[in-house]
């Protein structure tokens, strides 16, 4: 369920619960000793480019592990968002782009390792 925000606000929002619940995936993932193939990180790395497309050579040349690292600029922008409501700002149109890029990577994410889900039940 999505709360009544601006699009870029919710975008951020997803970008910064996409690398905490992928970090969890992870953990669980590892402590269980689940096989490689759960522990793809493509879905994340085009997500966190979307939203943060200037650090694109961090998240190409780090792991997962280290996205953490991540998690205060992408808490900063969704600030500035959310400061933007309070003080009855409206999104200008690169704001509303730069939303679409986000969501778009997420709806793709999302489709992505669906697919991958069906795949691994099928196979196991």
């Amino acid at each position: 369920m999505k709360p009544f925000l601006p699009e870029l606000a919710w975008a951020y929002f997803v970008a910064y619960k996409t690398i905490l619940y992928g970090s969890l995936v992870r953990f669980s993932a590892l402590k269980s000793a689940v096989l490689d193939r759960y522990l793809t990180n493509n879905a994340t790395k085009k997500i966190l480019k979307a939203a943060l497309p200037h650090q694109s050579d961090f998240i190409d040349q780090n792991e997962p592990e280290t996205y953490h690292y991540l998690l205060d600029e992408i808490e900063g922008y969704l600030l500035i968002e959310l400061r933007k409501i309070l003080e009855g700002r409206d999104a200008d149109q690169a704001a509303t782009i730069r939303a679409k890029e986000i969501m778009e990577a997420v709806n793709h994410a999302d489709a992505e390792r669906a697919k991958e889900n069906i795949a691994a039940a099928e196979g196991d």
